[in-house]
């Protein structure tokens, strides 16, 4: 992958030249250390209503739900919990009718999933990447941790 850096950012990072620093961004790539990527508005695509999903699943369902959920469109983020819900998933919907279709008729119908609470988001304060900050990713079950770090 090709980097274009202006030279201000060097002078702001104390760096001595660009190369160097597009040396240091290759390496920080190359080792899986930092990712670039794209991040779309998904007001901008026709999705108005943002919403946090509650999710309860029977014990021994959760991994298979999951599963099942990760595979529907409208989730974009899906966290597997201790607490009063096993999951929480961030997801994207047309408008209320959508969501409400969504949890009842989709999300609410996934064997093992007993409960869907949908909480509409009014408002972004801040967005952080933590889970990515403190090294946790997403990867393939097998059958131990839901995360390696």
């Amino acid at each position: 992958m090709r980097i274009s850096l202006p030279s201000s950012v060097c002078s702001r990072l104390d760096t001595p030249s660009r190369s160097t620093l597009r040396k240091r961004i290759q390496a920080l790539l190359k080792d899986d250390i930092i990712r670039i990527g794209t991040l779309v508005d998904p007001s901008v695509i026709g999705l108005q209503v943002l919403a946090v999903l509650l999710i309860k699943a029977r014990p021994g369902n959760i991994k298979t739900a999951a599963a099942k959920l990760t595979a529907l469109p409208e989730i974009s983020n899906l966290i597997v919990s201790a607490g009063s819900h096993d999951m929480i998933a961030y997801a994207n919907f047309r408008d209320p009718r959508h969501m409400s279709a969504f949890t009842n008729d989709q999300a609410g119908q996934i064997t093992g999933v007993v409960r869907v609470e949908a909480v509409i988001v009014l408002g972004i304060k801040k967005i952080s990447f933590s889970l990515l900050s403190l090294g946790l990713q997403p990867f393939e079950d097998n059958g131990s941790d839901i995360y390696k770090k």
